[in-house]
């Protein structure tokens, strides 16, 4: 009974429970039922109230041109206010225009009550109406940034909204303004400003900026004259309402200034255009704040590198038109202001190509860019015009002004120089290139120096700008360089700052601090300088340098090298001091003191470089180290400095040596940079350790070494020498060729020659080689002249396999030097070059290297270089040169399609280098490169950057020091009965050392060692060593050598030292050993042995 009443209390429960959640639901739905209806109801009369507001609107601006609009302007606000209630940009977007088209046309009105701006009459609907005005500008400057001027439609709408945004943000052009009073038009100039702010606020400076780009960036321009006319009048309105204030003048740097060539395009569209910037001096303006370094950084982050190049080039167009006394008044900003962007612009300079941020531009190269606009790259060529304006000669002339001395310099060059080509006949060439041959740099002013003057400072921050330039303008130093050092005038008035000795021993003497270089006075102006002279000098050829002397003498080269020469050596030793020991890379050698420079990462040294050059602190090492070289290069070639000029004597080799053990970085780099200073001696001897280093790596050096194991065995036919050796040395792995080496000699009967090969019989195997493929006749190689220097003929194809040849030679020469082998060949100074890899270097100059190949079509160039006649008419040559190939006539074009290109008077240098670079590489790159790929496999390139052409030489065939007889004593080696205290051998090195000339003394060598000169290091390196040996008289049969005899003589057995008359000395050049009989005085051994060298009369190992 209680369990039924129970249940019936909680079914009752929830019954009610359910009847009330019946009742909210309802509640709910009749609630959101309402809410539908009221939006429903709004919609609807939204939806009404819309289209008959559009159509009023249609119907009061139809957007008809020839419509008059004749409503009030108070019919024509209510029917705005209630069209923008429901407006929408897409659907009402030509409304837009309509209404703006019918604005504009009622204050052209006649009648005053329809003017749109007449509604200032009414007081209560003012602060509406100015609502709506800023609104409508709002409007149309926002769509002004989405429009696409190429294109009919929006050409016509982008003039519409310009028009409205020009017609109310200034009130001067209105009919009220002319019939209001002074108060009503201060109050109408106040609503103006107040429009101005909004649209500004608004962003009316990114859109006009849009605008720009989209017109501009385009080939034809996509903006009419009077378009960019408006957007440069709208942009300066807001400018001078704000009283010239540093946050519009930057809004104008950043968003107008930075469009791509502005100015040009003003310039193009009229001289009323340009005026608009002229007139509120506004260059002077931006260029005072942009002087601040904190505003210029602001601009330049938001521009970043390629936009601030654009504001760059305007400003520099801006400066070359503004009249000269206003331009000398904003030189200082200007210049400032120029410097500065460089010096920004270089954060983002210089990346590597590929890098996920790189991009590149035609003027800087490859830099750092976040989201490039693709639009600049239509505006970029005139852009690029625009920065060159920077370097012109009245632009370099007004931004130097009377800093440069050009009257004085010109009229002291020129007389000199006129008398000096006068008296020579020297004729000069027409053009901007007879500029080099209208001044001599001379000897100014030699009194102190002070750099606190006016002329001084300003020629320093100038100096500064053009180094700038030339670091962030990558792409076209050249241009940059040529301009500079043509202007008349600035090298010299550079030079007459620094063209004292005792301001070359002061910057010397500040070196040695490199914080107090690099901000020293001196530092721009000198970095500016030896950056114009090393271009200079680099296109300078030897008769203007050494003939001529222009435009230095060479008294003054020495004392600028010489000067340059500590200078850098100063900063990198000074430099390198606080820097870490370069890491260890390689296998440490056996041997003591010397052998530890052959420790030298190549990397490390390289790497060590990198820093120091890219530090920027040292951009005047840089530059400095750049004329230095070019200067020793052409000392190299042609000495007009004295013998020691280049040794640095201020650290001593032992300490350079321990510099080096310790892996330190200025030493390496030292080493690598500037090689010249440390005596030629040491660097062989470090070239010997490297080369040590190398065999203890492949295991071809040391104590453990199986001289037999480690050995490879070939045979030789001797009348196919080079046969046999390219078949079966050509095969060999590099790690094998560099190992010993031992020769069979098979006869012309086809047997086996009887020989020991102690190294000597390859040492005659290599000179056999030599002689043969150096040989003119064998086609491989090509003399200059008959017997003298060789290089790689261009005929070499006629060998089948003359690549291959190439390649061989190359490594068997590689060999010789490699193995410490003399080999004297002559190679020519511009294939030395090559070998060295050189010749991509600034300082490679191909026009002066043809000489060393073909001294008549030298001579020819340069009368070509130097002709005052008309060079097109009178020549009738192309940028092509013709080649015969076995008759069959081939012709090279120098550039593409120079067979259709005449050389005439402008272009003739280009062919002169042209010409000169194919005779030198292009026509026997092949061969060179195969040539120089066998040499390296040897020799690696990195060994050879301690050497200049002329010591490679020395390298490869010897010393060109006389013989050191007492030298030759000390390391020589006697056999067969004969000792040091043997008389015949007291006699001979007395007739060598006192009654031989220098010429004889060669042949002495020559005649026993098949070189005559010396090896680089001293007869201590020759090998093999030099020996004597007593040879067996009185027996008939020995006619030479067997392997008994030469046994027997190298061990003292059984010689017999019977005298002698009628034998003469005899030598077997292989084991470098002389072989003299027992002569009884000294006269017949003086007459025997001066008959033998002069005959050449030597003895074959058989």
């Amino acid at each position: 009974m209680f369990a039924s009443a129970h249940s019936k209390k909680d079914d009752l429960l929830q019954d009610a429970h359910a009847a009330r959640e019946a009742r909210r639901l309802q509640v709910v739905k009749t609630d959101a039922a309402i809410k539908l209806q009221a939006f429903w109801r709004r919609c609807s009369v939204f939806i009404r109230l819309r289209r008959e507001h559009r159509l009023k609107c249609d119907e009061i601006f139809p957007g008809d041109r020839d419509h008059v609009q004749t409503l009030s302007a108070l019919d024509q606000f209510w029917c705005i206010r209630r069209w923008l209630f429901t407006y929408h940009s897409v659907q009402d977007a030509e409304r837009l225009s309509n209404i703006c088209q019918g604005l504009i046309s009622s204050m052209a009105q006649s009648t005053p009550k329809v003017w749109y701006v007449s509604m200032i009459g009414h007081n209560k609907l003012i602060p509406a109406w100015i609502v709506q005005v800023k609104t409508l500008c709002t409007m149309a400057m926002k769509c002004l940034g989405t429009l696409k001027p190429w294109t009919g439609r929006d050409s016509s709408l982008m003039i519409l909204y310009l028009r409205m945004l020009i017609t109310f943000t200034e009130c001067t052009g209105w009919q009220l303004t002319a019939k209001a009073g002074d108060a009503v038009k201060t109050t109408l100039k106040q609503l103006c400003r107040s429009i101005q702010k909004h649209v500004v606020e608004a962003g009316l400076y990114a859109s006009l900026k849009d605008l720009g780009m989209n017109g501009l960036c385009r080939d034809p321009v996509a903006l009419s004259s009077s378009a960019l006319l408006s957007i440069v009048t709208l942009s300066l309105r807001p400018l001078s309402s704000s009283g010239y204030s540093t946050a519009r003048l930057m809004d104008v740097s950043i968003y107008l200034l930075s469009l791509p060539a502005l100015v040009s395009h003003l310039r193009q569209s009229g001289a009323q255009h340009i005026a608009l910037l002229e007139r509120p001096q506004l260059l002077k303006r931006v260029l005072t704040i942009l002087a601040d370094p904190s505003n210029m950084k602001t601009v330049f982050e938001s521009l970043h590198a390629i936009k601030s190049i654009c504001l760059l080039g305007n400003l520099i167009e801006l400066y070359t038109v503004t009249p000269k006394p206003q331009a000398t008044e904003i030189r200082t900003p200007f210049v400032d202001v120029i410097g500065c962007t460089f010096e920004l612009c270089q954060r983002y300079v210089g990346v590597r190509k590929g890098s996920s941020s790189s991009s590149f531009h035609q003027l800087l190269g490859w830099f750092q860019q976040k989201a490039a606009d693709e639009r600049l790259a239509e505006g970029t060529p005139l852009v690029n015009r625009q920065i060159e304006k920077l370097w012109l000669e009245s632009t370099i002339t007004q931004l130097f002004g009377d800093v440069i001395s050009a009257s004085s310099v010109e009229d002291a060059g020129a007389q000199k120089g006129a008398a000096s080509d006068a008296a020579s006949g020297t004729k000069k060439p027409k053009g901007i290139w007879g500029r080099l041959f209208d001044f001599r740099i001379t000897h100014l002013s030699t009194s102190a120096l002070k750099l606190d003057s006016p002329e001084f400072c300003s020629l320093r921050k100038i100096c500064s700008l053009y180094h700038g330039c030339l670091k962030t303008f990558v792409q076209i130093k050249i241009e940059i360089l040529t301009s500079l050092c043509f202007h008349p005038g600035l090298l010299p008035s550079m030079w007459q700052y620094l063209n004292s000795k005792s301001t070359l021993e002061h910057i010397t003497k500040m070196s040695h601090d490199e914080a107090a270089i690099s901000q020293h006075p001196l530092g721009s102006v000198l970095a500016l300088f030896c950056n114009c002279c090393t271009h200079v000098l680099a296109i300078v050829d030897d008769i203007e340098m050494y003939e001529e002397q222009r435009p230095f003498t060479l008294p003054q080269l020495i004392l600028l090298s010489g000067f340059l020469n500590k200078l850098c050596f100063n900063l990198i030793w000074h430099a390198g001091s606080a820097a870490k020991a370069v890491p260890a890379t390689g296998v440490s050698s056996s041997r003591a003191t010397a052998s530890s420079a052959a420790t030298v990462s190549a990397a490390a040294a390289k790497a060590g470089i990198e820093q120091v050059l890219s530090d920027s602190s040292f951009t005047l090492l840089s530059a400095a180290h750049s004329l230095l070289m070019l200067l020793h290069d052409r000392d190299c070639r042609r000495n007009y400095a004295p013998a020691d000029h280049w040794i640095i004597d201020s650290v001593p080799l032992s300490s350079f040596r321990q510099e080096l053990e310790r892996r330190k970085q200025r030493a390496t780099t030292l080493l690598r940079m500037m090689p010249h200073t440390i005596p030629y001696l040491e660097r062989a001897k470090i070239f010997r350790d490297l080369v040590h280093k190398d065999k203890l790596q492949l295991g071809l050096a040391g104590q453990d070494l199986d001289v037999y194991g480690a050995s490879t065995y070939i045979t030789v036919r001797r009348n196919a020498l080079l046969e046999d050796g390219f078949a079966q040395l050509s095969k060999l792995r590099i790690q094998d060729a560099k190992g010993i080496i031992r020769i069979k000699f098979v006869n012309e009967q086809g047997l086996d020659e009887a020989g020991i090969d102690q190294d000597g019989v390859f040492k005659e195997f290599l000179e056999e080689i030599v002689k043969q493929v150096f040989n003119p006749n064998f086609a491989l190689f090509k003399s200059v002249e008959e017997g003298s220097n060789v290089y790689p003929s261009p005929n070499s194809y006629l060998h089948n396999d003359h690549l291959q040849l190439f390649e061989f030679v190359g490594r068997l020469l590689g060999k010789a030097v490699y193995e410490g082998i003399v080999i004297e060949v002559p190679f020519a100074s511009f294939f030395l070059t090559q070998i060295l890899g050189r010749t991509h270097s600034f300082a490679y100059s191909s026009f002066d290297e043809l000489s060393s190949m073909d001294a008549e079509l030298y001579r020819r160039l340069s009368e070509l270089k130097r002709y005052e006649g008309n060079v097109e008419d009178d020549f009738c040559l192309t940028f092509a040169i013709d080649e015969d190939r076995l008759g069959k006539l081939v012709t090279h074009d120098l550039k593409p399609c120079g067979r259709v290109i005449p050389v005439t008077d402008t272009n003739r240098i280009s062919y002169i280098h042209l010409m000169a670079n194919f005779k030198l590489c292009t026509q026997i790159y092949k061969q060179s490169s195969a040539f120089c790929r066998g040499f390296h496999s040897f020799v690696q390139p990195d060994w050879l950057v301690f050497f200049s052409s002329p010591e490679l030489q020395r390298l490869i065939s010897g010393d060109n020091q006389p013989l050191d007889v007492g030298d030759l004593r000390k390391y020589v080696e006697y056999s067969g009965g004969f000792s040091s205290a043997h008389s015949v051998i007291r006699w001979l090195w007395d007739v060598v050392e006192k009654e031989l000339d220098q010429e004889e003394k060669g042949l002495f060598l020559k005649f026993v060692t098949s070189c005559s000169k010396p090896p680089v290091l001293g007869f201590a390196h020759l090998q093999p060593p030099f020996h004597i040996r007593l040879v067996e008289v009185g027996d008939d049969q020995d006619t030479g050598d067997s392997v008994v005899s030469v046994m027997r003589g190298l061990l003292g057995i059984g010689a017999r030292a019977r005298q002698s008359r009628d034998r003469l000395p005899t030598a077997s050049t292989c084991f470098n050993m002389l072989k003299l009989p027992n002569y009884s005085k000294k006269t017949v051994l003086r007459d025997k042995l001066r008959y033998a060298i002069r005959a050449n009369a030597g003895f074959e190992l058989s």
